[in-house]
């Protein structure tokens, strides 16, 4: 999880470097990543009551929504170059 952890941060700082730059590609990637990642660290989590279920079961789904969105940009991207 530590490692997932450290991964996480790490892509939070790529995604503030790429946000000022135009290499959309790689923004892309980096966000469909930093997404894919997130759902994980979430699914890793042991809720501590029903509220807590709620609320990250609702952060998971987030974040794979944003990581399927991500994913069809990339493909769409690739396909165009």
């Amino acid at each position: 999880m530590t490692t997932l952890m450290n991964e996480i941060e790490q892509l939070e700082r790529e995604r503030a470097r790429l946000a000022e730059t135009d290499q959309v590609l790689a923004r892309v990637r980096c966000d469909l990543r930093y997404h894919q990642a997130k759902a994980e660290w979430l699914a890793l989590i042991e809720p501590w009551d029903d509220g807590a279920r709620v609320i990250v079961s609702g952060r998971r789904l987030m974040h794979q929504f944003f990581a399927d969105h991500y994913q069809h940009e990339l493909e769409q991207l690739e396909g165009a170059a």
